[in-house]
């Protein structure tokens, strides 16, 4: 019996602070390796870069295709790291970037911060990013999307319980990194134990 398609879109945080938490832009490194890893023509994989405007995205492509991997890998490099914070917009931009996808789909949001739109020239404010989230959540509820959580940081300044509710009101899970290195543990972690798909071992 063949495996259900899974789409899967990574929506990170490229807001002007991580340029301190990951001074050496490893995040982006471990998210391409992981990439490389991942086999199997019915895994689908896109990326949403947000700060308080949409960075870069891609929408799911099937990771199996080496010319549309690296077209993938090309976009995660390419992001900057500037500007303010916008969860809420990068969260609703990354889950409709799988509108029209079928079988399993699920969102990583990995940030190092609250939502902060006060130095922002979008018109946008920190209650527009809210009803954002609670829309977002509402549609996962509704169809089981789990939206995975990552805190990213050493100094979370309080978005770990933000960022946990979103998981836990979607039945996704939340955890917590101060490593770029960490996530790799963490998304082989999530494959492993929620869905049965293949993983390369990284040479």
């Amino acid at each position: 019996m063949a495996k259900e398609d899974l789409n899967i879109v990574f929506a990170v945080d490229h807001s002007g602070s991580m340029n301190e938490q990951d001074a050496g832009h490893i995040i982006p490194k471990m998210l391409q390796i992981f990439t490389d890893t991942m086999h199997g023509e019915n895994i689908r994989i896109g990326y949403l870069a947000y700060n308080d405007k949409i960075v870069a995205q891609k929408t799911p492509i099937a990771v199996d295709q080496e010319d549309k991997r690296l077209a993938l890998k090309q976009t995660i490099a390419d992001a900057e790291n500037r500007g303010e914070t916008d969860i809420g917009l990068g969260l609703k931009e990354a889950y409709h970037l799988m509108d029209g996808c079928s079988g399993k789909k699920m969102v990583v949001l990995i940030s190092d911060g609250e939502t902060d739109l006060a130095r922002s020239d979008t018109g946008r404010t920190e209650q527009d990013s809210e009803q954002d989230i609670d829309d977002i959540v509402q549609l996962c509820q509704a169809e089981g999307t789990p939206i995975v959580t990552v805190a990213f940081g050493r100094d979370y300044e309080g978005e770990e319980a933000a960022l946990k509710r979103i998981a836990d009101q979607t039945g996704g899970e939340s955890y917590e990194a101060d490593r770029p290195e960490e996530l790799i543990s963490i998304l082989y972690d999530l494959f492993h134990t929620d869905f049965s798909y293949s993983v390369r071992e990284i040479m």
